[in-house]
């Protein structure tokens, strides 16, 4: 049957490309991953020459793009990996971090919760659903966010963290207890929940012992947002303490 031959052929033809592009993938990677872009843009092009839906080269050009500032390009290549592949979940996960990162909020939850409905157990597009819900103000559903990242990640240091920022956002203060509990128990070196257990000390009426607990915080230093959330919670203890000299230098070290 000529048909059957000619379908046979095909098939092999098609085979034949795929296993050329796994392997020019693999090279590209190792490129990619060694921080030479260049060579890693030009090999993924060249599959996609051959093999213009190939879902994972379209989505790592997609991720490359977007380390060099390309980032419409990038989210050009996201759409294109996820219309070759809709149960993308990592792709859909990316293209929601490309999306957070424009402040287009709305969308990067849809995209976070397209990849965690794909993959339950995908602690990082839980954690970052959650980071974009509380930037919408959706706080009590970030914190079911960071919870389930957590329930897959029980050691997610940063789940942890903004976890706490919600609840002291929120005067949760029994559940911000548990919480820093539960992470000082899984992330016991995790400098920044100093911050969270002087907040509880500062809302105990403790401001002397949150105060010495952070000045005696010897990291973070290369952690901007830290070190000013840390300034300006020092400067708010120092004036309750009425030491105005202090709580003058700790505003005026985090810029507030």
């Amino acid at each position: 049957d000529i048909s059957t031959g000619v379908r046979q052929q095909n098939d092999r033809g098609k085979h034949t490309l795929l296993n050329s592009a796994e392997q020019d993938l693999n090279t590209a990677r190792q490129h990619h991953a060694a921080g030479q872009f260049v060579q890693a843009e030009s090999l993924y092009q060249n599959i996609l020459q051959t093999v213009p839906d190939h879902a994972e080269t379209l989505h790592l050009l997609g991720i490359l793009s977007h380390q060099v500032g390309k980032v419409e390009n990038a989210i050009d290549f996201m759409n294109r990996a996820l219309a070759s592949k809709p149960d993308f979940a990592e792709a859909h996960s990316d293209l929601g971090n490309m999306l957070l990162a424009l402040g287009r909020l709305e969308e990067a939850v849809t995209s976070y919760q397209k990849a965690t409905m794909l993959k339950p157990d995908f602690a990082e597009a839980y954690s970052n659903l959650g980071i974009a819900q509380m930037n919408l103000g959706m706080l009590e559903d970030a914190a079911v966010s960071y919870g389930k990242a957590i329930a897959v990640k029980p050691d997610y240091a940063n789940a942890h963290y903004n976890l706490c920022e919600v609840l002291e956002k929120t005067n949760r203060t029994d559940d911000l207890r548990t919480a820093l509990e539960n992470a000082r128990k899984y992330c016991p070196n995790d400098y920044r929940l100093t911050l969270r257990e002087a907040q509880i000390l500062k809302r105990d009426g403790n401001f002397a012992a949150a105060r010495e607990s952070l000045e005696s915080t010897q990291t973070g230093a290369e952690d901007s947002g830290f070190m000013v959330a840390r300034a300006y919670l020092l400067g708010e203890l120092c004036d309750r303490l009425d030491d105005v000299e202090s709580a003058y230098r700790y505003f005026m070290e985090g810029n507030i």
